[in-house]
Parts: structure tokens; C-alpha cells; sequence
């Protein structure tokens, strides 16, 4: 049937399958979707008659994917709709087909190698490959990468500590391509294959178990932190005259934290609802909510410069004592384009859809902030957290903080995978991850992948919680992404030749 598919039918077919596969992700986990919706692209691509129609195939899966996966990022448009709404349909258009392009050239790439189980192992390569090239050209967008299915799971999710999200997205692939093995007609290789893909499932599993059951239960440490979560629409967020009564909000919340043994209060990003200068006397608007001896993290918008002309404006992360004196800042280094600036301005002439005119400047590359007498921290603000190369690159740290403010994606599967991926970087790096977000999912999550206590999309609370032990250093932390992608390249090179050389074997031997 699949053979005699042309045209806008092949077409459906392949954006369907895509849409079907979106099913899989944060936070609906209906994995077994992709075993439908796998073989069918892995089946148009093996059938195609070209190659443009491969990567046509390809292309047209990715747009169903990515159209379904991330529809949600068009609310933030919602937010001031007498500006943005006409940017909704472009929005639900426009990303997917360029995400769509990651899968086209997949498909591909895994074309030129032969029909059957090779080109199956080339577009396992290949598909992760793109993965990985989404995540750094331009300024790169890796969300929602096939492996973040597994983030339900804490015994699959271990495995992110030896071969990172790329390479539990091979195996992903993989496993759910299994069921196109029946359609290859090679008995000997179907059965060789079935036991590869079970064994990968199981492998996986088994590792998990065995670190998992070495783990021990959450318990105490001599840190101890209330994550305040203020749940303010965004649409409310900068009103003017309802920034005393959401600072208010925030002070209250964070109230007795001493007396509760809190030594440290965390606020999500742009938290301080104005613009904060260096003459910004900060101790007068929190009041005395800071502990003796301990510290306040809080999200703010920030500025330096001398004059109008050099002015510069941040999406900052300050650290205060309990003078309200900042002890350590850390300006926002990967922004989100059209967001918090606009690339090619003068060209498009349009401004970007958060607050003010002026665009982000951007800080210095993450680094780990040491305290006096307390562990070294690595400050994430909001999406960069998902950059899983950036986040293991930093000199490494004890723990990982990531303030975000998720209010522009109301309550969509949006807040629901960003907190997924902040999961994931936990896994791979064995370390905590502390994330105040202005609504859901704010948390705390262990070295393991556990989530030991969050606050919902939609509530307004705080929560007391300890901060758990740093592991050493995983397998992934060591090596890095580096090693797992030169693998699954050599994996690509030998199911491109493989075919290759044995086809040009039989001519010369029949010559």
C-alpha cells in the first residue's frame, strides 16, 4: 500500500504518523505510538523512489511532529494579543517546518544506504545525529528530543549517565523501530534483530534497577531551601499598579523561613517586578524576609551602563545576604530569540513579545558561583537549562539552579516537558537540580532523576525541602557528548558502506 502512495496522500500519511509520535512526549507518554508511527516513516523512506521524496517523507513527519509536540509555544502570542495575535499562524507554521527540516535530513542521509536493515540502522544513526545538529546551529533548539519519552521512568532514565540524551535516543529509536524488522522478509535477521531491541529494553532496565537500588532514600543535609512559587498570570505580571501587591505576594510567601530552619529562599526569574539598577536599594522592598546568615535568589531584570547610549539590559539572577547587598549575579547568557531579542531587527522590524523594546544583552557563558560556606552552584535561567552540551561543559558544579517563569504557556503540556528536560540534565550530570519557576513545575530533584517535591501548573505555595548529595562525576559528565556522537557516526558510516561494499563484492566476484 505504501508503495503506491504519491502525492498529498504520502504526504498525510507521513504528517499523521508525526503527530502520532507527538503522543509520546511530556505529558502524555503513550509510548506505544511509536510503534506504529516509527515504522510507517521508516517504511515510506525505505520504499521511496528518490531521494527528494525520502527527505519529502522525512520533512513531512517532522512538521507533524513538531506541530504537535509544540503547538504550545503560540499562547505566549496570547499574552499581548492587540500586538501578536497575526503572529499565532505563523508561529504554528513557521517553527515546525524549519524543526521539520532536522528529520527531512535524516531521511536523507539514510537513504544512501541499502533498502533493509542497514538503511533501518542508518536512520537510527542519522535521526540522532539531527538531533544533535538541532541542538547548535544557529542558536540551536533542543527540545523535546526523542529520549525525553523516558523521563516518566527512573530506571530507563539512568541510562542518560553513561550515553547522555543522544545516545537513550538511539536506543529509542531503536526499540520502536522493532516492528518494521517483519516487514524486511529475513527471518534470520528479524529473529537476531527482535533479541537486539529486547535486549536493549531489558539492558536498560537492569541498569536501572541496579543504580537505583544502590541509591539511597532522600534524606537530610545541612542545606536547607524553600522554593517559593507565586503563580502570577502573565498578563498581570507588569502592570505597574499591581507591582507592590506582587511583591507582596512573594514577601509573604517567604515569611518564617528562619524559623522553619530555612537558610536559603529561591525566586523564580524576573521575580523583582522592576527594573533594578546598580543605585537599586534592594534592602528597603524585601524587608527583613532573609535569614541570619543565609540568602535570597531571586530573578530580576537588570541594567548597566553609563548613559542612554550605552545602556544594556539583562535577565539576571541575584544572589542577596540578609543586608539585601547582592553577593554574587549571573546575567542570562543563551536568549531566546524573538523573545529577549530579535535577530536581523532592522530586516524584520518587529518587536519582540516580552516587555519593552529594548533587547537582552547577553552575559557570560555559565559558570558555577562559590559562596563562602556554602556548595558551588550552577545558575540556569529558564530554557538553558535544555542545552544539554552547555550545562556539562561548566566546571562542575554541586548543584544546578534553574528559575523560570512558564506563566506565558498557561497550562500546556509546555511546563510539563521544560521540567522533564531539567530532569534529565540531573541524570546525566549526578546532580541536584533546584527550579523555581513563577508557576509549574517548580521542584527539587536528586542525582537519580527523583523528584522528592513540586508545586503544580496553576498553584501559588512554597516548599521546604533539603538539598541532596552531589554524586561523582557520571560516565557522561566525564566524556561529555563528544564521544557518544563520533560513535553513532561510525555507526552511520559502516550502515552506508556496509550495503555499499557488499553489493560492489557480488558484481566483482560475478566479474
Amino acid at each position: 500500500m505504501i508503495k503506491e502512495l504519491k502525492g498529498w496522500r504520502r504526504g498525510l500519511l507521513s504528517c499523521l504518523a508525526g503527530m502520532l509520535a507527538a503522543g509520546s512526549l511530556p505529558p502524555f507518554f503513550l509510548l506505544p505510538l511509536l510503534w506504529v508511527s516509527f515504522p510507517i516513516l521508516f517504511c515510506l523512506i525505505d520504499e521511496a523512489k528518490s531521494l527528494r521524496a525520502a527527505i519529502a517523507d522525512g520533512w513531512w513527519f517532522g512538521f507533524g511532529y513538531f506541530l504537535a509536540g509544540l503547538y504550545w509555544i503560540s499562547l505566549s502570542l496570547i499574552v499581548e494579543s492587540e500586538k501578536f495575535a497575526w503572529m499565532i499562524p505563523l508561529a504554528l507554521s513557521l517553527i515546525p517546518a524549519l524543526l521539520a527540516c532536522s528529520v527531512g535530513l535524516a531521511a536523507g542521509i539514510s537513504y544512501f544506504a541499502e533498502r533493509g536493515f542497514s538503511r533501518l540502522l542508518a536512520f537510527t544513526a542519522s535521526w540522532t545525529l539531527c538531533e544533535w545538529a538541532r541542538a547548535h546551529i544557529l542558536s540551536g533548539f533542543p527540545w523535546n528530543p526523542i529520549g525525553v519519552i523516558w523521563s516518566w521512568d527512573p530506571l530507563f532514565l539512568q541510562g542518560l549517565s553513561v550515553v547522555g540524551v543522544y545516545g537513550l535516543g538511539f536506543v529509542t529509536v531503536l526499540i520502536f523501530l522493532w516492528p518494521a524488522v517483519f516487514i524486511l522478509q529475513c527471518e534470520r535477521r528479524t529473529l537476531i534483530a527482535s533479541l537486539v531491541f529486547f535486549g536493549l529494553i531489558a539492558g536498560c532496565w537492569i541498569f536501572g534497577f541496579i543504580r537505583l537500588y544502590e541509591a539511597p532514600k532522600p534524606g537530610q543535609s545541612d542545606t536547607r531551601l524553600r522554593i517559593v512559587q507565586p503563580n502570577i498570570p502573565q498578563d498581570l505580571k507588569w502592570n505597574p499598579r499591581l507591582r507592590d501587591q506582587h511583591l507582596d505576594k512573594l514577601v509573604q510567601l517567604s515569611k518564617g523561613a528562619g524559623e522553619a530552619g530555612i537558610k536559603h529562599i529561591i525566586w523564580p526569574e524576573t521575580a523583582i517586578p522592576f527594573l533594578v539598577t546598580p543605585n537599586t536599594n534592594l534592602s528597603s522592598v524585601i524587608g527583613n524576609i532573609i535569614p541570619a546568615g543565609g540568602l535570597l535568589w531571586a530573578g530580576s531584570l537588570t541594567t548597566a551602563g553609563d548613559s542612554e547610549s550605552q545602556l544594556r539590559l539583562f535577565n539576571s539572577l541575584l544572589i542577596l545576604d540578609d543586608r539585601g547587598e547582592v553577593r554574587a549575579k549571573y546575567d542570562k547568557h543563551h536568549l531566546v530569540p524573538f523573545g529577549e531579542y530579535i535577530p536581523f531587527r532592522d530586516f524584520l522590524g518587529i518587536s519582540k513579545i516580552t516587555s519593552g523594546r529594548t533587547d537582552f544583552t547577553s552575559g557570560s557563558k555559565p559558570t558555577p558561583i562559590m559562596l563562602s560556606g556554602f556548595r558551588k552552584v550552577l545558575p540556569m535561567i529558564c530554557y538553558e537549562i535544555i542545552f544539554a552540551h552547555e550545562v556539562a561543559a561548566a566546571s562542575r558544579p554541586d548543584w544546578i539552579v534553574n528559575i523560570t517563569n512558564d506563566a506565558w504557556f498557561l497550562d500546556s503540556p509546555g511546563p510539563r516537558q521544560h521540567f522533564a528536560l531539567a530532569r534529565m540534565r540531573a541524570v546525566e550530570l549526578g546532580l541536584p537540580v533546584v527550579r523555581a519557576a513563577n508557576t509549574g513545575i517548580s521542584g527539587i530533584i536528586d542525582p537519580w532523576g527523583r523528584v522528592i517535591d513540586s508545586l503544580e501548573v496553576g498553584v501559588s505555595g512554597f516548599i521546604d525541602v533539603n538539598l541532596p548529595p552531589t554524586l561523582p562525576a557520571t560516565f557522561y559528565a566525564q566524556v561529555g557528548e563528544r564521544f557518544i556522537i563520533l560513535l553513532i557516526s561510525l555507526i552511520l558510516l559502516i550502515a552506508v558502506l556496509f550495503g555499499r561494499f557488499g553489493k560492489l563484492s557480488t558484481c566483482c566476484k560475478k566479474t
